[in-house]
C-alpha cells in the first residue's frame, strides 16, 4: 500500500517586510544559535540524509532535517557567517580534521558557474577564500576555484560546537561555523545585502567541493550547479525537503506526499530567512532589513 501523508504548505507568494537583522556580533565573536537563520532549499529549511554519500562520511557528512537544518547564516557589520551541521565533531580540541568543508556563492546571476569559495581547510587550519576566475568545467559544483585570496586562522575564524537537537548515526552531531570579513568578500564583487545563491558540500580538498552536498542525494547521481528543480532523489514529483518535512521517504517513489496548499504570512523571529530555487543552490539577502521571497 502505498504510503501517504497530508503536508499544509504555506502561500508567501505575496508577503513581504520588515524582519530583525541577522546576528549582532563584535569581530571574532560569533553570534549566538539563536540568531542563525537556517538556508533553505525549495521554500523549506535545507536538509540533507545520514550518509547518502559513500565516501563522506562521519565529520564530512552533512546531515539536517526541516526542523534542525543542515546550514545557516548570520551577519553583522564586519563578517558573514556560515555554519554547516555535521555528523561528527569536524575539529576536536578545537583542531580541525584533515578534511575540508565549505560554501561556493555565484555572485553573477548565472548558475553554470560560481565566483567565491569559502573553504575551513583541516590541513592548513585556516578559513580559505578563493576566487573562481576560469570555469573548466561548466555547470559542475566540483570545478575548482584557481586563486586564495585571503586565509584566516580557524582558532579566530572557525569553531566546531555541539548540534544538540539531532543525532544522526545514534550520536551527537556538530555545527562547523566559519566567518569572512566583508571587506575581504566586498573586494570580490559580494557587498552586504546583495542577493547571492551558495552550493554547501564538504571536500577532501581544499580549493573545491566535491563531497557530501546538502540537499542532494548521493546515490542519485553527480550534482550539478544547475541542479534538478528542489531535488526529487525518487522521482514522484515531491522535492527531498517537503518529504523529509512531511515525514516521508524521499528515495521511495511509492512514499509520497499529498499537498494542501494554505494562506498566511509568518517569519521566524530572532533571524532573517534564506531562500532557494533548486537542490543546493539557495537565495540569500544578506544584512537586509527588508526582504521578499523569490518566485520561480
Amino acid at each position: 500500500m502505498r504510503s501517504r501523508r497530508l503536508a499544509f504548505l504555506t502561500s508567501l507568494a505575496a508577503c513581504a517586510g520588515t524582519l530583525p537583522a541577522v546576528g549582532v556580533a563584535l569581530a571574532q565573536t560569533f553570534p549566538a544559535d539563536e540568531d542563525f537563520a537556517a538556508l533553505e532549499c525549495g521554500d523549506l529549511p535545507m536538509t540533507d540524509l545520514f550518509r547518502d554519500e559513500p565516501g563522506a562520511i562521519e565529520d564530512r557528512d552533512l546531515v539536517g532535517l526541516s526542523g534542525a537544518a543542515a546550514g545557516y547564516h548570520a551577519d553583522d557589520d564586519e563578517f558573514l557567517y556560515l555554519r554547516l551541521r555535521l555528523d561528527r565533531d569536524p575539529a576536536p580540541g578545537g583542531t580541525p580534521q584533515n578534511h575540508a568543508w565549505g560554501v561556493e556563492i555565484d555572485v553573477n546571476d548565472d548558475r553554470r558557474n560560481y565566483e567565491i569559495l569559502v573553504m575551513v581547510d583541516g590541513v592548513s587550519r585556516n578559513v580559505l577564500l578563493l576566487e573562481n576566475t576560469t570555469t573548466t568545467s561548466p555547470d559542475d559544483p566540483t570545478d575548482p576555484a584557481e586563486t586564495t585570496v585571503a586565509t584566516y586562522d580557524f582558532s579566530t575564524h572557525g569553531r566546531a560546537t555541539a548540534a544538540g537537537e539531532t543525532s544522526f548515526g545514534d550520536d551527537g552531531d556538530f555545527f562547523l561555523t566559519f566567518a569572512v570579513p566583508w571587506s575581504d568578500l566586498t573586494n570580490l564583487g559580494l557587498d552586504r545585502g546583495d542577493r547571492l545563491e551558495v552550493w554547501a558540500a564538504s571536500s577532501s580538498t581544499n580549493n573545491s567541493l566535491n563531497g557530501d552536498f546538502a540537499c542532494h542525494d548521493g546515490a542519485s547521481g553527480d550534482p550539478s550547479l544547475a541542479g534538478v528543480r528542489d531535488g526529487d532523489s525518487d522521482g514522484d514529483g515531491n522535492s527531498d525537503a517537503d518529504e523529509v518535512a512531511g515525514g516521508t521517504d524521499p528515495r521511495d517513489p511509492d512514499s509520497y506526499l499529498i499537498l494542501a496548499g494554505g494562506a498566511g504570512c509568518t517569519a521566524a523571529g530572532g533571524a532573517s530567512p534564506v531562500f532557494a530555487s533548486a537542490f543546493a543552490v539557495l537565495v540569500l539577502m544578506v544584512g537586509s532589513a527588508a526582504r521578499r521571497r523569490r518566485r520561480r
